[in-house]
């Protein structure tokens, strides 16, 4: 639990508790704000996985769901808090990155205007983003924001009260496939399997929210985090192998082309971590982010150097924007892979 009191990227003071753990009765995520309003931000919960479309689909009652394009990013609450947006992460984390973007966005800016009552949640993706590596293919520069819902007293809207909203305000939103049976979801996955993350099933009466991802995103994922082992679990990437095979065995996908995809996102990241370690001596990421305001960096390397060492590597201007290159450093995984290149000796 964080007391945050006049934080710095809203210019202006304000007061509430951040649970980034969960407690007794409060869920990790959940923002409680009591200055300059009172406003209750509830978590929002992880949308469940499943491993298999077909027996996914028998959640369905109806025989049919709504599905969505599962996009590649960070998820963040957002609000209208004294006449700015404020935009919460999904661990209750009020981003200064977030709050740059945000009000930048114009139809947003006027669409929490006029609804002060109500919570967007969506996923902020692209290329130029503070937290993770993946991007979605479309997006070539900087970052975007994709509403999937929105809220209102704790509830999320119903999915064509939401579309309304979002087309009458022409906010940049997820991209949407309709109400498909099993069929016709199949026949998006087969479109789209290579070039987006995943899809998202939902029930029209909001109840049921089941997430299923593509293995070209998991091979992706194993890229990119398969260096920093052990700051990443082992089960993370069994996980991903597990279910990419699943997918490729249910949906009749040729497996031979992914035997190298899946050998290269292990053995050619570790060859290049060894490379790392033999040059620099260190593991650590490069994160690059385009900001109006350098502070805006700098707030967000004070959140993040809670818990991870972090430090600004590069700052150049261009025009009326910096390019800010934000280094992150790794001492477990550089320790693991120092050891064993020094040739330590293991007791198996």
């Amino acid at each position: 639990m964080n007391v945050e009191e006049g934080d710095s990227c809203l210019e202006r003071t304000w007061r509430g508790i951040q649970y980034r753990h969960a407690i007794k009765g409060k869920s990790r995520g959940k923002v409680e704000i009591v200055y300059p309003k009172k406003v209750v931000i509830p978590n929002f919960p992880h949308i469940k996985r499943i491993f298999s479309i077909e027996s996914g689909f028998k959640h369905f009652k109806t025989g049919k769901a709504w599905i969505e394009e599962k996009v590649d990013g960070y998820n963040v609450r957002i609000i209208n808090l004294d006449g700015r947006l404020v935009g919460f992460t999904r661990g209750g984390i009020l981003c200064p990155f977030t709050y740059e973007k945000i009000n930048e966005n114009k139809n947003l800016v006027e669409f929490l205007e006029e609804n002060k009552d109500l919570i967007v949640v969506g996923e902020v993706a692209g290329p130029e983003n503070p937290y993770i590596k993946q991007s979605p293919k479309y997006v070539k520069k900087d970052v975007s924001l994709f509403v999937f819902d929105i809220m209102k007293n704790k509830k999320l809207l119903p999915i064509e009260e939401r579309n309304d909203l979002v087309n009458r305000y022409e906010l940049n939103h997820v991209r949407e496939f309709g109400y498909l049976d099993l069929n016709g979801t199949k026949d998006i996955i087969y479109a789209n399997y290579k070039d987006i993350e995943g899809i998202v099933l939902k029930s029209k009466d909001r109840k049921i929210a089941l997430k299923y991802v593509f293995p070209d995103s998991d091979i992706e994922d194993i890229k990119d985090t398969i260096g920093l082992f052990p700051e990443v679990k082992s089960g993370y990437f069994i996980q991903r192998i597990v279910r990419s095979s699943m997918f490729l065995h249910e949906n009749g996908i040729r497996k031979e082309e992914y035997y190298v995809k899946i050998g290269e996102s292990f053995i050619d990241e570790i060859y290049k971590t060894l490379d790392k370690i033999s040059s620099n001596g260190e593991i650590f990421e490069d994160f690059t982010i385009s900001v109006k305001d350098p502070k805006t960096a700098d707030d967000l390397i004070r959140i993040l150097s809670e818990n991870l060492r972090v430090d600004v590597a590069d700052l150049s201007r261009t025009g009326k924007r910096y390019k800010v290159v934000i280094r992150k450093y790794y001492p477990n995984a550089t320790r693991y892979w120092r050891e064993r290149i020094h040739g330590k000796a293991f007791t198996d």
